[in-house]
């Protein structure tokens, strides 16, 4: 008798997880109802407020994404339900197999035991030896004494035997019932949006259902979001990759605004999976329409606006290390000098609403500006992505601004003021001193090299944002460094040709310029003068000044232009 099939486990499967999940899902459903109803009564406000075709459209729409939330919430509630039973019959097959296993094993303890006590008996009658297993017939004459040993053996041989078949029973009944679930949630809309390509495997593999369980309880691990964010990445791939419809958009667009109110941690892992290349792919394709969103409800732009502020929000838990390889990404190659320039300055261009990380942000800014000081401009023409997205419609306000990645990334960098200060200079030093030698090709480049001007740039925007952002100081050090800074900048501004036309200088520009020296006016000594007849030209001397508000003494610097 073979007992080796016992070592199969038909029963594996953590059944609490199971109810955990079906308890997410009625939740789920639940929350797209309630969407559904206040999609539906705001339709019917704007409907009442609204005439003519606007009015009709209007309502049209409410009433095709109330529809769409109601199907959802459908979807939601067959998943639960496929779910439930799954974990009912999971529960009956642990019980038959625990009895199976049980009778296997106290059978098996009787039939040893008969077999002793028989053997026993044939050695007193005589015999030999008696080689025996104990699920083999006898291989010795009968001991006509010990005959009710060998009908208890037998009886005990033939329980062992209804046991093993119990348990395979059991062993098939486990694939009939997986195969069987993987077909039924193949049939669920919702279900190829939350899990796709995967199958039942999504619903027994054991992890897999404990992190959905773990995200839903709210004490997802770091290792569970990554076994999420592998399980959806493959619907991501499929968008980024242009082989996608109407539909797979929206499922992504669900799974984003499900799991941006449990985890970043899953976000987090999911742009880590999918990587800078996808990423950048994912936003050009999705954010490529110029216009807003049409009343036929193309979500592709929305979409993009949310994989932005998921990015930001999931690259906080970034490490540089994990940082560093994203943003290689983006700059791969193959991608340079198609979308990637485009989505960089996409990814970047919300620094209120979705500020990317520190890390993110100093990562992409090393590679523009190693990109830029030995290639040249990242993008020499184009149009922003989704520009009038991002379009203010206030008076004055510029419109349809050229592509300039580097923009947008130093004007994220600006908002983080100690980690500006020290990318300028070069990383972090000693300025315990009160004159600090530091690298200033950066400065150089950027605020004397770099052609900002309309319509090449943002008419000084961004490179003016990162300026007023490294402004603010907590102390002498932090004030000697921004005092260095501000010397190197006003000297390579003064020497920048395309800073000397205003018609050069978008708006948005003017200000952020304004904030940077506005913030140093009350430090600031004009000193300049002629130096006699042998000097024609006006010289510029050194000063002590103070640059900062914090009153921290004087400091040496080099005088700056007039303003």
């Amino acid at each position: 008798m073979e007992l080796g099939v016992l070592e199969r486990s038909p029963e594996a499967g953590d059944v609490g997880a199971i109810d955990d999940l079906v308890a997410g899902y009625v939740t789920r459903a639940e929350r797209f109802t309630a969407r559904a109803g206040a999609v539906r009564a705001a339709g019917d406000q704007l409907v009442s407020v609204s005439v003519g075709a606007w009015a009709s459209a209007l309502g049209e729409r409410a009433a095709r994404l109330a529809a769409g939330l109601d199907d959802a919430a459908g979807g939601c509630r067959q998943v639960a339900e496929v779910l439930a039973g799954y974990g009912a019959a999971l529960r009956g097959l642990e019980r038959r197999v625990m009895v199976a296993r049980h009778e296997v094993g106290t059978a098996r303890i009787r039939a040893v035991a008969a077999r002793e006590r028989y053997a026993t008996a044939a050695l007193a009658g005589g015999a030999a030896s008696v080689p025996w297993l104990w699920s083999d017939v006898p291989a010795f004459p009968a001991v006509p004494a010990a005959a009710g040993e060998l009908r208890v053996w037998q009886a005990a041989v033939q329980d062992a035997a209804a046991g093993l078949r119990a348990f395979r029973a059991c062993c098939d009944e486990r694939e009939d019932l997986d195969r069987a679930t993987a077909a039924r949630l193949g049939g669920v809309d919702v279900m190829t949006g939350y899990a796709p390509g995967t199958g039942v495997d999504a619903v027994v593999d054991v992890p897999l259902v404990r992190a959905l369980a773990s995200a839903a309880a709210g004490t997802l691990t770091a290792e569970q979001a990554r076994e999420m964010a592998l399980w959806f990445n493959g619907l991501a791939i499929k968008v980024s990759a242009s082989h996608r419809n109407q539909r797979d958009v929206q499922m992504l667009s669900d799974f984003l605004d499900v799991h941006d109110d449990e985890s970043a941690a899953v976000l987090a892992a999911l742009f880590e999976a999918l990587g800078g290349d996808r990423t950048a792919a994912l936003v050009s394709g999705l954010a490529e329409h110029p216009d807003r969103p049409s009343l036929d409800g193309d979500p592709s732009p929305l979409l993009a606006l949310r994989v932005r502020a998921a990015l930001a929000r999931g690259s906080w838990l970034w490490s540089p290390t994990q940082a560093e390889k994203f943003a290689e990404g983006l700059f791969d190659s193959g991608n340079l000098y198609g979308h990637a320039a485009r989505a960089i300055d996409y990814l970047f261009a919300d620094a209120d609403g979705a500020r990317m990380s520190a890390a993110l942000t100093i990562a992409v800014a090393d590679r523009v500006d190693a990109f830029e000081q030995e290639h040249g401009r990242l993008a020499d023409f184009g149009q922003k992505l989704g520009f009038r997205l991002e379009m203010s419609e206030e008076p004055g306000s510029e419109q349809r601004l050229p592509l300039d990645p580097a923009a947008s990334v130093f004007a994220t960098l600006g908002t983080y003021p100690q980690e500006a200060r020290d990318w300028l200079t070069g990383g972090s030093i000693d300025w315990s001193s009160d004159i600090q030698p530091f690298d200033r090709a950066r400065i150089g480049y950027w605020f004397g090299e770099r052609d900002w001007s309309i319509p090449k740039s943002d008419g000084f925007a961004g490179i003016g944002a990162l300026w007023a952002g490294v402004q603010g100081s907590n102390g002498p050090l932090d004030a000697r460094q921004v005092a260095s800074i501000n010397d190197a900048v006003f000297e390579q501004l003064a020497i920048n040709p395309s800073l000397l036309r205003t018609e050069h200088i978008s708006n948005r520009g003017s200000l952020r310029i304004a904030e940077a020296v506005g913030a140093q006016l009350h430090g600031l000594i004009e000193v300049g003068g002629n130096r006699g007849p042998a000097y024609s030209d006006r010289q510029w001397e050194k000063v002590p000044s103070l640059l900062t508000r914090e009153g921290i003494g004087l400091i040496p610097i080099q005088g700056v232009v007039a303003v």
